[in-house]
């Protein structure tokens, strides 16, 4: 029996091992490693991944990937009217007055506005207007000196001329709160976008106590359902990303170190045309670290390879992990390994098979995590399957044990990542983004990995 005191990766003669050794599960090492797992993880989300280090000399060229999503359209400028009227008919049936949303997703979302967040407040105020020809009252409140760049800001987003915007400075001397109040409705509950920071939160719950309230359900919903020039973005942008590592796989063998590997995946993704690329690539027990960190640990003539990766297309999203095996003889590969690979394959594909229309998120998480605990690795899977991904590489809706009030729509799209983790000894993750239709899950990223030595 194989204790996790005993790595299976320890040595390439030990990853030949073709015996079905099984992990041992002793209670008392599993919980001292559980808790640093968790601690492991906790730690991880602030670092995450590395973005956009200096690529490697002498690296790929990737030619294949050129012009990879250039016939890709971007969002139409119609659309973010629309979603404005949507979100105004939403207010209105909570019997809300207005959204306040400060720089991120959701001013992006409804007004393709980008801006940088700082301590000086830059929000947006859509409500509801009867008089307005649109439906729709949209106004910025800005810092007064940045006004003029707000302005080219606003003007660059190329919104329809429908849409009268107003802009309303306030001065660094002043409240930036009285100027948000000046714009609001004197009734009707305001709701505050769910990423609003607490004192910018605080600050206009004083100016209108008792008057806002977190967006509501019904509001946060429409962000999770994507259109289809947004899932045309999303497609494409997966696409590559599976196509980046399919091409860096190609380079990988013997000697090559995590950080090497990523190096050549941020330019495999930038030569097709993603920006803002991340990657984590993790090698044999590093692996085991769901969200490790890429370094200099070199790969010998056998191993597992873990790669995670993605980038932004027209502002939205990729998302895609391959974990894949490398040998000279690939039947004399640890068995025990291969075993968990397609232990992961069968509970991702069950949730591609399984998963319809409103079905609650939590039973989605459940699909994939009843496969993995019938094959002993329950306790090895401990994050949530997936997230919802569009703007943000990591928003709602979430796959998760506790989310069991949201449901399944169609337009909503999520990664499936389930994953096997064995401290010290191996980490598998297999991961691709989905789009919810009324005929049930579509791939976003072509299809699944085949097998650990052909994806």
């Amino acid at each position: 029996m194989a204790g996790e005191d005993s790595p299976l990766l320890g040595s390439e003669s030990s990853i030949r091992d073709n015996n079905r050794r099984r992990i041992d599960f002793n209670p008392e090492h599993l919980q001292v490693k559980v808790l640093a797992l968790i601690g492991v993880v906790a730690a991880a989300v602030g670092l995450f991944f590395v973005r956009a280090p200096k690529i490697q000399v002498g690296s790929p060229e990737f030619p294949s990937l050129l012009g990879f999503c250039d016939q890709v359209a971007e969002v139409p400028a119609i659309q973010y009217l629309e979603r404005q009227q949507e979100l105004a008919r939403t207010l209105t049936a909570n019997n809300a007055s207005a959204l306040i949303a400060e720089s991120g997703a959701t001013m992006k979302y409804y007004t393709n506005v980008d801006w940088a967040l700082s301590e000086r407040p830059f929000v947006m105020v859509l409500k509801p207007d009867n008089s307005s020809k649109t439906g729709v009252g949209l106004t910025f409140v800005v810092p007064a000196f940045e006004a003029l760049r707000a302005h080219e800001n606003i003007k660059k987003a190329a919104l329809p001329r429908s849409l009268n915007i107003k802009v309303v400075e306030w001065e660094e001397s002043a409240s930036p709160y009285e100027k948000i109040g000046s714009v609001l409705s004197p009734e009707g509950e305001i709701q505050l976008d769910i990423a609003i920071r607490l004192f910018l939160a605080e600050g206009i719950n004083k100016l209108t106590p008792g008057r806002t309230i977190m967006a509501s359900p019904e509001v946060q919903v429409l962000r999770m359902i994507k259109s289809h020039e947004e899932v045309e973005i999303m497609r494409c942008a997966n696409h590559a990303t599976v196509a980046a590592i399919k091409e860096v796989k190609k380079h990988v063998g013997k000697g090559i170190s995590e950080n090497e590997i990523a190096s050549m995946t941020h330019k495999a993704l930038q030569t097709a045309g993603l920006t803002e690329t991340w990657v984590l690539a993790l090698i044999n027990e590093r692996a085991a670290l769901p969200h490790g960190e890429a370094g200099d640990h070199k790969l010998g003539s056998e191993g597992v390879v873990l790669i995670d990766a993605g980038g932004r297309l027209k502002g939205y999203e990729s998302d895609i992990t391959r974990t894949f095996f490398v040998s000279e003889n690939p039947k004399e590969f640890n068995a025990t390994i291969v075993e968990a690979w397609h232990t992961v394959k069968a509970a991702q594909s069950a949730v591609i098979e399984k998963a319809t229309l409103n079905l609650p998120c939590a039973e989605v998480d459940t699909i994939a995590r009843q496969i993995i605990d019938k094959a002993d690795y329950g306790d090895y899977f401990k994050h949530r399957l997936g997230h919802g991904i569009g703007l943000e590489g990591h928003e709602q809706p979430y796959m998760v044990q506790s989310n069991t009030q949201q449901s399944l729509k169609p337009g909503m799209t999520f990664s499936v990542e389930p994953g096997i983790y064995v401290p010290h000894q191996f980490g598998i993750r297999l991961e691709d983004i989905v789009v919810m239709t009324k005929n049930g899950i579509e791939l976003l990223s072509g299809g699944l990995a085949n097998s650990p030595w052909e994806l």
